[in-house]
């Protein structure tokens, strides 16, 4: 391609998703190329790609809003990639302490993790849950639990546990939603705690221990603030 100062740079293309940019002989002039180039070079990155890609410059970083949509969701990239590292290395760190016993799945698919979203609305699901599930979508069948005996459950098992509860309208009050995540063992389970609004004393995301029989009873147990604290405690 040609930049606006006339300069020729060259745009190789490898294996998807790996774009190579050859500026010669200035690299500074990376930065002259024209947005609707960039926008083009944008379109074969990934997200945590993109956000480094786009903090090369301002110019890279304006050209960068039309794919994102707005600065907002930016900022929400950045948090969720952020969190996305910070979860994968609790887990390289957890799978030594599990065991043989315990058998993690793969990355949960897109659509799953899209349809556990739409789920839960309006309530929000934190970035570190999330990047959890694209991490490994639960265990196998016949782990032996990673929890006390607990299964870590799919996003699947989560959608379908939320639906079922909500019918009979044990998992929401107050603003709150109460969602499964892993399987319930000895009349227990555990369950993350989301709330509609929340503030220093009331946050949304923390980790409790339940009776399903009876959730929102006084006697009920808070083993983690968040689910990256939770995934520490085990």
């Amino acid at each position: 391609v040609q930049t606006t100062t006339g300069r020729t740079l060259q745009l190789c293309m490898h294996h998807h998703p790996v774009l190579r940019i050859r500026c010669r002989p200035h690299v500074p002039d990376a930065a002259a190329l024209p947005e609707d180039i960039l926008r083009c070079v944008y379109s074969f990155l990934r997200p945590e790609d993109l956000l480094a890609a786009d903090s090369c410059c301002s110019g890279w970083r304006r050209a960068a809003l039309s794919v994102w949509g707005s600065v907002d969701a930016r900022s929400k990239a950045a948090i969720y990639m952020a969190a996305f590292i910070r979860i994968q290395t609790k887990w390289s760190k957890l799978k030594g302490f599990l065991g043989v016993g315990v058998s993690l799945c793969g990355a949960a698919t897109a659509e799953d993790i899209k349809k556990l979203k739409e789920t839960v609305e309006p309530w929000i699901l934190p970035p570190a849950l999330l990047a959890s599930w694209n991490c490994y979508d639960g265990e196998w069948g016949k782990s032996r639990g990673m929890y006390l005996g607990s299964r870590l459950l799919s996003a699947q098992e989560i959608r379908k546990g939320v639906e079922l509860c909500r019918e009979e309208r044990w998992t929401t009050t107050r603003g709150i939603l109460r969602i499964p995540l892993l399987t319930e063992t000895r009349a227990r389970q555990v369950v993350m705690e989301l709330h509609l609004e929340h503030d220093e004393s009331n946050e949304s995301g923390r980790i409790i221990f339940i009776n399903p029989a009876a959730p929102f009873a006084s006697h009920f147990k808070v083993l983690a603030a968040d689910w990256e604290g939770f995934l520490t405690l085990i």
